[in-house]
């Protein structure tokens, strides 16, 4: 039992030791690949290496010479997120920021930049880049001010409001002699016509004034 054991720590550490030299030799033939400028080579010599922060970090460069400058950002990005040392992080959101800026992607940059400032607070060319960032992204836009509010209903007519108007459109009260004035000259003509017409009739035709018996 004890010899079963031993077999399989002995093939787990061969195991262990084929990988390391497997991706140290990966990372050799990337890293030549790379210094001569053949960057796809070296990009796919990178991509096959896994969990590895350096192979990212190299792939990011090798994409980005090829123009590729999102997927630079992703193997960037990756790279921040393995890497444990604050200025290995602090170089991979640097050049996740290079890469972004040069797509246009100015607030998406600023936040690399920043992020590699926390990392390596003392860094002047991330402080340089994360105000030219800054300074080309466009202000927010303007917020659309609200629509007026509705404007309010009409007052409801009440029956003491219209009695109220019934009352201001009465005429005034006219006074004592105004009133005689408009009752002579409505009347007065009425009793000329009605005398001429009684003096014109023969006495016999006369209307007679016959006492009423009460």
């Amino acid at each position: 039992m004890k010899k079963k054991n031993l077999i399989l720590v002995i093939c787990a550490l061969y195991s262990g030791l084929g990988t390391a030299q497997s991706a140290h030799w990966g990372l050799m033939q990337a890293q030549s690949a790379y210094q001569s400028k053949n960057y796809k080579a070296a990009e796919k010599a990178y991509a096959s290496i896994k969990n590895s922060p350096k192979a990212a970090y190299n792939c990011g460069n090798a994409v980005l010479h090829q123009g590729k400058n999102q997927e630079a950002v992703d193997y960037y990005m990756r790279a921040a997120g393995q890497y444990k040392n604050p200025v290995d992080k602090s170089d991979a959101y640097f050049n996740a920021g290079n890469a972004l800026m040069a797509m246009g992607s100015y607030v998406e940059a600023a936040e690399a930049y920043q992020k590699s400032l926390i990392m390596a607070p003392g860094r002047p060319d991330a402080k340089k880049n994360l105000t030219i960032a800054r300074r080309n992204t466009p202000p927010p836009p303007e917020s659309t001010p609200p629509p007026p509010p509705p404007p309010p209903p009409p007052p409801q007519k009440t029956y003491l409001d219209q009695a109220r108007r019934s009352q201001e459109s009465l005429p005034a009260p006219l006074s004592p002699d105004a009133a005689r004035q408009i009752l002579e000259s409505a009347v007065a003509p009425v009793e000329e016509e009605s005398a001429k017409r009684y003096r014109h009739l023969s006495p016999s035709n006369r209307p007679t004034r016959s006492k009423k018996a009460w």
